[in-house]
């Protein structure tokens, strides 16, 4: 590789195009229009050796020149691209970020067998699943969580307005929280045909870029495009888990307890030398 001078993903600004970074690409899918199914172009999730994530976008009339070198998982080398900030109003993003990369006709993406930054393969924004209730009003992001299958995952098939469909439905855990999770058609017998490949028991799920839904008051976790799922990954928070479990710490609640208020204590002669305004409040 040249000695060229490459740029953190936390360094990136719209004050100019001429950057370089050397990142991994993390996820890829295609930008669909929900209403017209029209093809708007690709989407990556970019990850580098710090650790930072970002969003970047590929219009469909630049995707021929971009899209047969793209591959999940594999390192690049990109330069001169435009960074823009987010306008607030976007929804289901799938990075927390306020920033992403729009690619441009000057934009040059190579595939690098090797770097001389050591970048992870995979990167996470874990929530604990207790925060999954408290953002299911926030539609901004998707949202990256990691837990233990409960039970085997079901499949149910359905037909609806004459179109045949299924969806599969199981649960996870985090030790203190328990949180739904329906993965819809294709995506679910995904899963299903990976689970059918793992041995070690429990299974440990990350589920990144999830979306948040609520139905009949049920709060679950629901498949996107940019959703992915990695059983018994080697990441970390996998092992921490799995480390936990097998010292039976997992499964544990924290009870905060509460100071109990002390009853006042006064003598004859002090009751009757209360006001009534500190009986009317304190008594």
């Amino acid at each position: 590789m040249s000695f060229i001078e490459h740029s953190s993903l936390s360094a990136l600004n719209d004050s100019r195009y001429d950057w370089t970074i050397s990142v991994r690409a993390q996820a890829i899918w295609q930008g669909i229009n929900k209403q017209t199914k029209e093809f708007r172009g690709l989407n990556v999730v970019f990850i580098d050796d710090e650790n930072h994530r970002i969003h970047a976008f590929i219009a469909a009339t630049l995707t021929d020149k971009f899209k047969k070198d793209l591959e999940e998982g594999a390192l690049y080398e990109i330069s001169n691209f435009s960074v823009k900030f987010y306008k607030g109003d976007e929804t289901y993003r799938a990075v927390r970020s306020g920033k992403h990369i729009y690619f441009n006709t000057d934009t040059l993406c190579s595939k690098v067998v090797d770097t001389c930054l050591k970048i992870q393969p995979l990167s996470f924004d874990l929530y604990c699943l207790d925060d999954v209730y408290a953002l299911k009003k926030d539609n901004r992001f998707l949202i990256d969580v990691v837990g233990v299958v409960d039970a085997k995952p079901t499949k149910i098939e359905y037909t609806k307005d004459g179109i045949n469909g299924s969806i599969v439905k199981f649960t996870v855990t985090d030790g203190k929280s328990y949180l739904n999770v329906t993965f819809f058609n294709a995506f679910g017998d995904t899963l299903l045909e990976a689970f059918e490949q793992k041995k070690e028991e429990p299974v440990i799920i990350i589920i990144a870029s999830g979306k948040i839904s609520e139905w009949n008051d049920e709060v679950s976790l629901a498949n996107y495009p940019a959703t992915r799922f990695y059983l018994n990954n080697n990441h970390h928070c996998v092992k921490r888990i799995r480390t936990s479990l097998a010292e039976s710490t997992f499964y544990q609640i924290d009870f905060i307890e509460e100071a109990e208020d002390e009853v006042p204590k006064f003598n004859v002669k002090e009751l009757l030398s209360l006001k009534d305004e500190y009986i009317e409040v304190n008594l």
